[in-house]
């Protein structure tokens, strides 16, 4: 992956996640916690200090759960996945987690031996958007069809920097674009984007032209 990401780490007691704090780490990836070293499992951060949770803050690309191999309930240190799952934030598991019937329906990806815990992380930041990215192209299909052009032709890319969300639509056709479809294509995008859960500030729209 070519960004570095900033990846929740919940874990069912304070340590268990220790080696996926260390894989992250290493990979180059910044780790965030719901709770700082030493503290119960509530208050948490950002009950604690408002405006430091890191999911409402949208410092959360990916969240990772990472579970003592003998946990069966979720415990209270495990609170942040609800968080990061109403905040459109993928969950991914570590290999040892196990199948949990309380988990298993919310995880965006799971650790295990064929797929490391850092690449499941990646993977499901990389492709954490592409429900959205299909909202908006389904949005513009009447609009582009208008023009001759069929919305699986269009290549939508959503990357959250910081608190903005910038998306990128290339359409198939000539640049410069003619500003009344560039601006048409804009506003139909950010209509597709009003439901959008990822905490942020603003939504940034580029629309380029490429050749067909």
């Amino acid at each position: 992956m070519s960004r570095h990401l900033d990846v929740l780490v919940i874990e069912s007691r304070p340590g268990a996640g220790a080696t996926a704090v260390a894989d992250l780490a290493a990979a180059g990836h910044r780790v965030v916690r719901c709770h700082d070293d030493g503290r119960p499992a509530f208050p948490c951060r950002g009950v604690e200090r408002p405006g430091d949770c890191p999911v409402e803050e949208g410092a959360a690309d990916v969240a990772v759960l990472a579970r003592d191999a003998t946990a069966t309930d979720p415990t209270p240190y495990e609170a942040g996945v609800g968080c990061a799952v109403r905040a459109g934030v993928p969950v991914v598991a570590t290999a040892d987690v196990g199948s949990s019937e309380a988990y298993d329906p919310v995880l965006a990806g799971r650790a295990d031996g064929d797929t490391p815990l850092v690449a499941a992380a990646e993977q499901a930041a990389a492709t954490g958007f592409a429900p959205l990215e299909q909202a908006v192209t389904t949005m513009l299909g009447p609009l582009l069809a208008d023009h001759g052009l069929d919305a699986a032709e269009v290549a939508c890319r959503i990357t959250p920097e910081g608190r903005t969300l910038q998306v990128l639509l290339e359409l198939p056709l000539p640049a410069p674009l003619d500003k009344a479809v560039e601006q048409a294509v804009a506003v139909r995008a950010l209509a597709a984007l009003r439901g959008v859960r990822r905490a942020h500030d603003a939504i940034s729209i580029s629309v380029q032209g490429r050749p067909g």
